[in-house]
C-alpha cells in the first residue's frame, strides 16, 4: 500500500512541477521579468521574448517531470518486495524513490527546489548561442544532472560514519 501512495505522490508532484514552469510565477520572482541593458538601464522583458523563454523553461521542466515519474514507475513495476527500500543491498536510487520517510522527505525536497531553479540552468545556456533544441535539452540535462547529485549528497550525508567508536575511559 505504501509503495502505491508513493507512486500517486510522484505522479502529483509531476503535475505541480509541470504547471509551475508553465504558469507559475516563477519568471518575477526569480528576475527573469526584467533585463539589464545598454546604457545601465533595467527595462521589462519585451513580451515575445518573455514568451520564448518561458517555452523553453516549461518544455524542459516538463522533460525533467517526465524523467521524474518514468524513473517512479520503472522503480514501483520492477521494484523489489516491500521492504527492499530499507535494506542496504537496494539500490541509492530505489532507497530515494521508495524509502523511508526522511528519504521521501528529501526526495520531494530536491525535486521541488531543483526544478525552482532549473530557470538559471537555462539562462546559462542562452551565452552559448546554439539552437532552442540544445538549449532545452542541455538545460533538462543539467536539471537532472543536479537532482541526482543532489539526491547523492544527501544521502551520503545521512550515512553513519564508518569510523569506529571509541568509548570514553572511565578513568576515577
Amino acid at each position: 500500500m505504501k509503495r502505491n501512495v508513493i507512486l500517486w505522490c510522484d505522479i502529483i508532484v509531476f503535475f505541480i512541477v509541470v504547471e509551475w514552469s508553465r504558469l507559475g510565477p516563477w519568471d518575477k520572482l526569480l528576475g527573469f521579468d526584467v533585463y539589464h541593458s545598454r546604457g545601465d538601464v533595467w527595462l521589462p522583458t519585451p513580451p515575445a521574448a518573455a514568451a520564448y523563454f518561458r517555452a523553453i523553461v516549461s518544455t524542459g521542466s516538463s522533460l525533467f517531470a517526465i524523467f521524474f515519474v518514468l524513473t517512479s514507475c520503472l522503480l514501483f513495476f520492477l521494484g523489489r518486495s516491500r521492504g527492499a527500500a530499507t535494506d542496504e543491498k537496494s539500490g541509492l536510487i530505489y532507497r530515494a524513490f521508495y524509502g523511508d520517510t526522511r528519504k521521501l522527505i528529501v526526495k520531494y525536497s530536491v525535486v521541488l527546489l531543483v526544478s525552482f531553479i532549473s530557470p538559471f540552468f537555462y539562462t546559462f545556456r542562452w551565452q552559448f548561442r546554439v539552437t532552442r533544441e540544445y538549449r532545452i535539452a542541455s538545460g533538462s540535462a543539467m536539471t537532472v544532472a543536479a537532482f541526482l547529485i543532489v539526491l547523492l549528497l544527501a544521502e551520503l550525508a545521512a550515512r553513519p560514519s564508518s569510523r569506529p567508536q571509541i568509548p570514553p575511559n572511565n578513568q576515577k
